[in-house]
């Protein structure tokens, strides 16, 4: 007898069988989709309008890409669209599927409402400053234009101009400043480039007095507590630094400036944006001599010999994704004291003077991608070495701080909300490269996670919740929690207010730019514990 193994043959049929049911449904469901294309041009000059925001019935959110275009999938037989962009006016449309070919949206420039349109990046949200739940105050463009042909050296000078905000020169030798905000110390604000800290304790001080206005797009200043998404160093507020990005249309500026005060500025800014590869570069050279204003023998303005180059590299690998690579080289050399001592005559009554010889090297990278329904990934890293070389009447001293900070995050638009999550590690870690001081190394590292919800519950009301557990390394776990209120009472008016935590870690060089001279310095006590703060803030305008 032959045994006939029927095995092989049923696995075989029902392959075959599986493979007609999965074909069969692929066939209905790509019956039931609808694509459609969408181009979307400007209406005066009929070029492509990148990065338009598009809201699909309320619920759904997708972005133009550089060629204007985008390709939308729906089951829906009639869909509701909603285009945004800023400098444009909105455009809302309902459109009734199947169509054959792509449908052209035409947007028009708003010429006179554009000053008026202002959206900041430190909220992470797209809010705009007139609806953000925190009070912002936003120097833009034409400010920092302004700023570079009459201080072009650092923007130490604009930031004192915004109410609420005070520099406070700690020393005319070295030209150190802080930078107050609401009447609290330095210490207490946070200041970023880009959304990275890279300006506190030993490399701190000089950080506002060397970046240069012509090289920045805008500057945020969060005036109170910003804890949820950078941390709880942003007891008072914090200051974000934004630098250019290219444009389509190349752009080369070139400066010189000279004072009175026998200061002179060469600075210089090129960028261009391709299909695939963008750039900008900024270079500038600063020398001034220290100067007696006051005529009582000791330098009132600084010696300075300064140069700054910052190279940024954009790649443009599809539609989506933006990945940029940058350097930034900070080399001065600081001189003041007594005028004569300066001038190379010292003898028993005249002997004060401090040199600082300070060079930053900061490397960045920064990732974002744009993905399905306006949810948007970013990812930026950032490491900074920071020398310092101190001579003149006491001891000479050189030391060291790197800085490092990585951040991953996610913001995922809703109907009527935007949450943004996160997770990222920062630290920094001093060394002594001359041992003539008392105080020893020491490191700071912190891991963070944190959430936070904007909620839009009518057009004239928003509330924002977050929270963040940080923990550092030697001070343990800080819990973070933060709400605050919008609501616009009417054209004219409206009114917010909020609460939020935050902490500060002990950093022995935090005061020392104000208060002590580095040789008085010592090591912090081992029972000491990190500052908390509750912080409340309550405004109408």
């Amino acid at each position: 007898m032959v045994r006939l193994d029927t095995k092989p043959i049923i696995q075989f049929v029902l392959k075959k069988i599986y493979f007609l049911i999965v074909t069969i449904l692929l066939g209905f469901s790509s019956q039931s989709q609808n694509l459609l294309s969408i181009k979307i041009l400007n209406a005066e000059k009929r070029i492509p309008l990148e990065d338009v925001n598009i809201s699909i019935d309320g619920s759904r959110f997708l972005r133009s890409d550089k060629n204007g275009l985008s390709k939308i999938q729906t089951r829906n037989a009639t869909i509701q669209l909603h285009f945004t962009l800023i400098g444009f006016k909105d455009v809302d449309t309902t459109i009734h599927l199947p169509i054959d070919g792509d449908i052209i949206i035409l947007m028009s420039e708003m010429h006179k409402e554009l000053e008026e349109v202002t959206v900041i990046s430190s909220t992470r949200n797209d809010q705009r400053i007139e609806n953000a739940t925190v009070k912002v105050e936003v120097l833009g463009r034409e400010e920092m234009e302004e700023e570079s042909a009459i201080k072009p050296a650092g923007i130490a000078s604009i930031l004192g101009d915004v109410s609420g905000i005070q520099i406070q020169q700690s020393s005319a030798v070295s030209g150190n400043s802080n930078v107050r905000i609401q009447g609290l110390d330095g210490r207490y604000t946070q200041i970023l480039k880009d959304g990275m800290p890279l300006y506190d304790g030993f490399s701190g001080g000089f950080g506002i007095l060397s970046i240069p206005p012509l090289d920045l797009k805008q500057i945020e200043l969060i005036k109170g507590s910003a804890s949820t998404l950078y941390g709880g160093g942003a007891i008072g507020g914090l200051i974000n630094i934004i630098s250019r990005k290219p444009t389509a249309i190349p752009e080369a500026v070139f400066s010189m400036n000279q004072t009175s005060l026998k200061e002179t500025n060469f600075n210089t800014y090129l960028s261009k944006k391709g299909k695939d590869l963008g750039f900008t570069l900024f270079g500038g050279y600063n020398y001034s001599r220290a100067i007696d204003v006051n005529n009582d023998g000791f330098s009132d303005a600084t010696g300075l010999h300064g140069m700054v180059i910052h190279p940024r590299v954009f790649f443009y690998p599809d539609n989506k994704t933006t990945l940029v690579a940058g350097y930034s080289g900070t080399f001065e050399k600081r001189q003041g004291g007594d005028m004569q001592v300066l001038a190379g005559h010292s003898d028993s009554l005249h002997m004060y003077f401090e040199n600082n010889n300070l060079s930053r090297n900061s490397f960045e990278l920064t990732v974002e991608r744009n993905m399905l329904r306006g949810m948007r990934l970013n990812f930026k890293s950032c490491l900074s070495y920071f020398k310092r070389t101190v001579y003149g009447n006491d001891p000479d001293f050189t030391g060291r701080q790197s800085n490092y900070y990585s951040e991953l995050s996610v913001l995922i638009p809703l109907k009527n909300n935007h949450l943004v999550a996160g997770i990222n590690a920062t630290g920094d870690q001093f060394r002594k490269i001359t041992q003539n001081i008392r105080l020893s190394d020491f490191e700071n590292h912190t891991v963070g996670v944190f959430i936070q919800n904007t909620w839009n519950i009518k057009d004239n009301t928003s509330i924002e919740g977050g929270l963040r557990n940080d923990f550092h390394f030697r001070y343990g776990n800080f819990i973070l929690p933060r709400v605050a209120l919008f609501h616009r009472l009417s054209a004219h008016w409206a009114m917010r207010t909020g609460v939020g935590f935050g902490y500060k870690i002990p950093n022995p060089l935090a005061p020392q730019n104000t208060d002590f001279s580095l040789p008085s310095i010592q090591d912090l006590p081992e029972n000491i514990k990190a500052e908390k703060s509750i912080g409340i803030n309550a405004e109408c305008n």
